[in-house]
């Protein structure tokens, strides 16, 4: 029991100054760099795009494959729609 309670604490306490690690990083950078700039905004708008983007090559081999009756792409398809799945619920 008190080494699951140290654990906590330990992942707590790294958690915390990670967080004040990354703060600190951002605001070196904005001192650094100035106040965002219109480009930043035109790429935070692509930003905003890539879970559709990322979507397309799946799609694009289910297509594929079942219009040649490619059962192999086809399985890919799935598999590689359900890694950006997976890979868009952990981000």
């Amino acid at each position: 029991m008190i080494k699951r309670r140290a654990y906590l604490f330990i992942l707590l306490f790294a958690a915390f100054f990670k967080a004040e690690a990354q703060t600190a990083d951002l605001r070196l950078l904005q001192s650094i760099n100035g106040p965002a700039a219109t480009a930043d905004h035109a790429w935070a708008n692509v930003s905003k795009v890539t879970g559709v983007v990322s979507m397309l090559a799946p799609v694009t081999m289910l297509t594929v494959g079942l219009a040649n009756n490619d059962k192999e792409l086809t399985v890919k398809a799935f598999e590689t729609a359900g890694a950006v799945i997976i890979a868009k619920g952990l981000a």
